[in-house]
């Protein structure tokens, strides 16, 4: 393991200094992408429904739930292109299976198993047909996720779960 370049003696230094301190730490060796890199159609998921409609223009349908949890959800059907937004704020869903959408590091459905990996690193989880990328900080409750067929990307997800 490297951080930041140090050698592993400098590493294992830090942390038998922090145990000593009894300071809470938690190692993790799952890969994650920051929240910063998730970004679908020129959408990330901090934007708003008016930020998504300045961008996108007016969608094909709009449909509003109300749920007990979240609050009032809004669904938005473009062309190419689905996304879910909180009404309070901010982006739980995007979708696309189109090639015409692009991810913010310029992924397309169409593009190989190789290309996802060189533009987002290796996967939180991966199984041959999906790879799974976890948000830094979302405790896995955000993904930014690659179906493959053939090794070839066929959909491109991001997903958040609600409280």
């Amino acid at each position: 393991m490297t951080l930041l370049g140090l050698p592993n003696e400098v590493i294992s230094g830090l942390l038998d200094a922090l145990q000593t301190a009894e300071a809470d730490l938690i190692v993790s060796d799952t890969p994650v992408i920051s929240r910063e890199m998730v970004v679908l159609g020129g959408i990330s998921p901090d934007m708003t429904v008016a930020e998504v409609k300045q961008r996108l223009g007016q969608p094909l349908s709009e449909r509003v739930e109300e749920t007990g949890c979240c609050g009032s959800l809004v669904y938005l059907e473009y062309p190419n292109f689905s996304l879910g937004l909180s009404q309070e704020g901010g982006v739980f869903q995007m979708n696309t299976t189109h090639r015409d959408v692009a991810t913010g590091a310029g992924v397309r459905v169409g593009d190989t198993h190789e290309a996802v990996t060189n533009a987002y690193g290796s996967p939180s989880l991966a199984d041959g047909e999906m790879l799974i990328y976890y948000v830094s900080g979302s405790d896995q409750s955000e993904s930014f996720s690659f179906s493959l067929d053939g090794g070839r990307v066929v959909e491109i997800r991001y997903y958040a779960l609600l409280n």
